[in-house]
């Protein structure tokens, strides 16, 4: 359904127009919601692309940086899926780079606090506005790009006749 949405809203259906034709095709407005939901337009790929590309010069120029000074598996791991994941466009999966970033800030703190080499060497401002970016510009290129949609309950009579509420969603492009 994903690919079929993409495809839409890449021949110029709006997200909505692809919301409702998703939710009538399988039944399901959430499902049909959270699918539209992480697609770009083109038109919020023209104003957001900017910033995806800062994001993934940041991540290649960090994973080049861990390859040559520090090499861990796991941040060199992480930050080849950070950057497929930005490639990609995999909007829904944004909240990982900041989530993980987050985590790793708190693992900065730690190592300051017991007065580790390698963090105290680093010029501090560097690691700080590198963990600010890596946390902050994937979510704000996720509301760019994806703002959340507005819904609202609305009633509607099943096939048995009773009333029920359901929940519609309203998207802006």
């Amino acid at each position: 359904m994903e690919a079929k949405a993409k495809k839409l809203i890449k021949e110029g259906y709006t997200r909505q127009e692809t919301y409702e034709l998703l939710a009538e095709e399988i039944g399901d407005h959430d499902a049909a919601a959270k699918i539209v939901g992480n697609i770009p337009t083109p038109k919020a790929w023209k104003v957001g692309r900017i910033f995806n590309y800062t994001l993934l010069i940041i991540l290649i120029f960090t994973l080049i940086y861990l390859i040559v000074e520090q090499p861990t598996f796991t941040g060199i791991v992480l930050h080849i899926w950070f950057i497929y994941l930005v490639v990609t466009v995999d909007i829904k999966n944004y909240y990982w780079i900041s989530a993980i970033a987050g985590f790793g800030s708190l693992g900065l703190v730690a190592a300051l606090a017991l007065d580790e080499k390698p963090v105290v060497e680093a010029k501090l401002s560097n690691v700080i506005i590198y963990l600010l970016l890596v946390i902050l510009l994937p979510l704000f290129i996720k509301y760019l790009l994806c703002p959340d949609p507005k819904w609202h309950k609305e009633l509607y009579y099943n096939e048995e006749g009773e009333a029920r509420t359901r929940i519609v969603y309203e998207f802006d492009d």
